[in-house]
């Protein structure tokens, strides 16, 4: 309005409650005052109209949703009322450039309108201009605006497609607060840019009890257990014979036989050397541990003999030439080797075994390490770890980790560190790393968070801290910080449902996926030996049993 028009419709307002002698001597005394008020210019009047559309499935639904709706809307302390005349312009009027058509025009102040249309908000991310593109995903901020996550973190108004910044994330979370859901369903996000990668696109996700088994794999992921005494699927003498591979398999041996504190001379290595390379020029199909065996030489003398390389390597053989399997035959002594990142996009390994097991965990974790090294080439990468503590607690995985935290930026590629306990984050052997060099960071409820952890080791602000400990274990809040600024973000994927308490919308076939809860991780076991792993075929029968169990479980409730 004018402030002529904003004068008129005050003193109009004036004049009726004066007539009606519905108003105390107060509030014409207020009526007076805003009149000079807006006259001085410290508000401006303007015109305002609200209107609601609520559907329904039925006539009956309609009614009582529009009870519901009247309901919510006066105990926010505004009053409502219904459309009886003229509900054709009511509608139109909901429409852009229709403001001929509004019904019950108010005016308004200002200072009331700041009041319902506040200006500021939660910061909701960045959408566009990212160095991988799109956002990663979409999450609620608590006003339910969209907040944009992103692994990387680059400034809003920057176009940063295809920079090397810095994307490494940590995620910290309690028991039971969503972690293992969370990751899961970044990890199902980033698929969008296996398509959209001139360059290709990989995931590693390096695992703990097995939580990210059942969304590998019905995503079209490999997925391999390690368990103690079965065969791993590892066979290193199948990578193609390049001098890296030669040089790193010469390496790995000399960790096999040395284990134990056993010195390696220069005339074991010159055999260790001489047996990798014969080997690497067979067959593909025919190399194998077994095979470097029987290509090593045993010494002259007794003493050589009865401790040579040939003797030590033979723990980790099937055959020890004597028709005799190793204590460790199932680490690396396989005939196929079932990693192949040609054919799968997104593996998964689970460490729960053998990361406890000090004699195998050096070995494996060496190979899974220089597997993936591979294929961080440029491409878009992405490796996550579950319980980062406990895999950084083997030596290999925490140089490993400690180096790339600093340059994997360069190759295109970042890493996702996860924990439910900060405490053993802090603690590890690279927590310098874990803390300094990670872009973004993700901090689920936790009512016990302790002060100094999330100050002084994470470098939390104590409001960002009072935030974390307040938000509610059930609340499927998060905050989000990315330099110095935070954001609260909400994933919640409990079922939607109307005001008669149906279910609209219901996610619980996707949330037995995305939680790998270790009842469904047995089931998936079953299904597997039966119909095998192509997520086609598994998937349905796997929700179809599953149902059926929780049927059953209610039933015999009752």
């Amino acid at each position: 309005m004018s402030k002529r028009d904003g004068k008129d419709f005050l003193e109009r307002q004036q004049r009726q409650l004066m007539n009606a002698e519905d108003g105390s001597a107060t509030q014409i005394a207020e009526m007076t005052q805003a009149i000079d008020e807006l006259i001085q210019g410290q508000f401006v009047m303007g015109e305002y109209h609200y209107s609601l559309l609520v559907f329904g499935e039925t006539v009956e639904k309609v009614r009582r949703n529009t009870t519901s709706a009247m309901t919510i809307i006066q105990d926010r302390g505004f009053l409502s009322a219904l459309i009886a005349t003229a509900t054709d312009s009511a509608f139109y009027a909901q429409l852009p450039c229709n403001w001929s058509y509004r019904p019950r025009v108010a005016g308004l102040t200002s200072k009331n309108f700041a009041g319902l249309c506040s200006f500021h908000n939660f910061r909701a991310g960045k959408r566009d201009g990212n160095p991988w593109g799109q956002a990663v995903t979409l999450f609620k901020t608590p006003s339910g605006q969209p907040l944009y996550f992103n692994f990387h973190y680059s400034k809003g108004d920057e176009d940063a497609f295809d920079k090397k910044v810095l994307g490494n994330t940590r995620v910290i979370g309690q028991s039971g607060a969503g972690k293992t859901v969370l990751l899961n369903m970044l990890l199902c996000q980033s698929q969008k840019y296996k398509p959209r990668s001139p360059v290709g696109f990989t995931t590693v996700f390096f695992d703990k009890d097995r939580g990210a088994e059942l969304l590998i794999r019905a995503i079209g992921g490999k997925y391999l257990a390690v368990r103690n005494g079965q065969p791993t699927g590892f066979n290193p003498f199948q990578m193609e014979a390049t001098e890296t591979n030669m040089l790193f398999l010469e390496k790995l041996i000399r960790v096999l036989v040395s284990a134990g504190g056993e010195r390696v001379t220069t005339a074991d290595d010159a055999r260790i050397s001489h047996a990798v390379r014969t080997v690497m020029k067979m067959p593909k199909e025919i190399r194998r541990l077994s095979v470097v065996l029987q290509n090593i030489t045993e010494g002259t003398d007794k003493e050589d003999r009865e401790n040579s390389v040939a003797k030590r390597l033979a723990r980790w053989c099937v055959d020890d030439g004597h028709g005799k399997r190793g204590p460790f035959w199932w680490v690396l002594d396989n005939a196929t080797d079932l990693i192949d990142f040609t054919t799968h996009a997104n593996y998964g390994f689970d460490g729960t075994h053998f990361l406890d097991n000090a004699d195998v965990r050096t070995p494996i974790s060496m190979y899974l390490l220089h597997r993936m090294d591979s294929v961080i080439d440029g491409r878009r990468f992405v490796y996550f770890m579950d319980e980062a503590w406990k895999w950084v607690d083997a030596e290999a995985f925490a140089d490993f980790a400690g180096d790339k935290q600093l340059t994997i930026r360069k190759q295109n590629g970042l890493g996702v560190f996860a924990t439910q306990m900060p405490s053993s984050m802090l603690k590890s052997k690279i927590a310098a790393s874990l803390v300094q060099q990670v872009a973004t960071e993700i901090y689920l409820p936790n009512p016990k968070a302790d002060f100094t952890e999330y100050t002084e080791g994470f470098k939390c602000t104590p409001s960002e801290f009072e935030i974390i400990k307040t938000m509610g274990e059930e609340s499927r809040m998060f905050l989000v910080k990315q330099g110095h600024q935070s954001m609260i973000g909400r994933f919640d994927l409990s079922d939607v449902k109307d005001a008669d308490g149906n279910t609209v919308i219901g996610f619980g076939d996707e949330l037995a996926i995305l939680s790998g809860s270790s009842d469904n991780v047995e089931l998936l076991d079953e299904i597997l030996a039966e119909v095998g792993d192509d997520p086609e075929v598994w998937v349905p029968v796997f929700h179809q049993r599953r149902k059926a169990r929780v049927a059953s479980s209610k039933q015999q409730e009752r």
